[in-house]
Parts: C-alpha cells; structure tokens; sequence
C-alpha cells in the first residue's frame, strides 16, 4: 500500500510509475493492451459531504510492465482520506501462486492500494461547493482566513488597494494606495 499525504482536494496528483513485478521482484511485461484502471473505493468515503472524484483519464496502458500515471487529479471532502484501487486485466489469475494468494487472502482480484489523504484548505484559497480547495485569483481577490466550509474569496478593492492574491503572506494583505 502506497500513500499520497497532504493532498489538495482538486489538485493535481504528482506523476508517478507503477510496475507489474512477480514474486521473485522481475518486472513482468504486459503487452501495451494491458491497462491499469484507477477505481475509488466507496467503502470508506460515503459519510463524507462532498463525493469523491477522479479527474482526468482514469485508465492507463502498460508498456513493458510499466504505466505512468499522470494527468490525474482528485476531489473529496477536504480533510479526509481516501482509499483508490488500482486493477489490471495483466496478473494472470489462473497462475498457481496467484490462485493460492488470492485464495488465501480471500479476494478474487490483485490490485494495488493507494491512500489519499486530503488536506484542508488553506488560507488564500477558496472553498468550492463541490468541496476543491482553489487557489484565489491573483490581483483579483483573496482570502485571510482559512475556510472550512463553502466560501468565496474576498475581491480586491482596486480603488483603495494593491491586492496580489497567493498564498504569499506578504501578499495576502492589501496595502493601503497612497494618494
């Protein structure tokens, strides 16, 4: 099991490579019709408020027993963790050795766990009603508080202000327009 810590809910996951390898650590190589499909696991997401999503491609070829995944966001409830599986047609099952662990691990599917583990938002970032933690809009708006539920950021009073947005704490602070 692998471990995705402090993710942005909405942001994009990190590439990462994921190769097939037998009991003796070979990598086995699949053909490139292979794929590696990336499904949630609801178990252990359906009390949280906001669903969780997979954004992007969420199937993967394997070329030469490796995938690379890429392009790939996630959304949830911020905060919370997740569980994805990822599955492939690749592990022959009616090998011995893979019929006997799957028989003594009482699953009738090898796949790969990933846990994800969403952080709050943070300040200078929006809250979304579908629950993704958005960076607010530089030189038009910004936000001084963290938000833990749905919210706006705050816009920019261009008339009175020089507003730079971010994170930058320098910068979440509106300065005051001499004149």
């Amino acid at each position: 099991m692998s471990e995705i810590p402090k993710q942005q809910s909405g942001g994009e996951i990190q590439p990462f490579y994921l190769a097939l390898i037998d009991k003796y650590n070979q990598v086995v190589t699949a053909d490139s019709t292979n794929k590696i499909r990336l499904v949630i696991n609801v178990t252990n997401s359906q009390n949280y408020r906001y669903p969780p999503i997979i954004e992007g491609d969420s199937t993967f070829y394997l070329s030469y027993g490796l995938a690379e995944i890429k392009d790939l966001a996630f959304a949830g409830t911020p905060g919370a963790n997740y569980s994805i599986s990822l599955m492939t047609e690749a592990i022959d099952k009616t090998k011995k050795s893979n019929a006997e662990y799957m028989k003594s691990q009482g699953i009738d599917q090898i796949d790969f766990k990933l846990e994800i583990s969403l952080r709050e938002c943070e300040i200078g970032e929006q809250f979304t009603s579908s629950g993704k933690c958005v960076q607010c809009p530089d030189g038009l708006s910004f936000s001084l508080v963290k938000m833990n539920e749905p919210g706006n950021c705050q816009s920019c009073p261009t008339s009175k202000a020089i507003c730079n947005g971010g994170t930058n704490i320098d910068a979440q602070i509106p300065s005051l327009a001499q004149g």
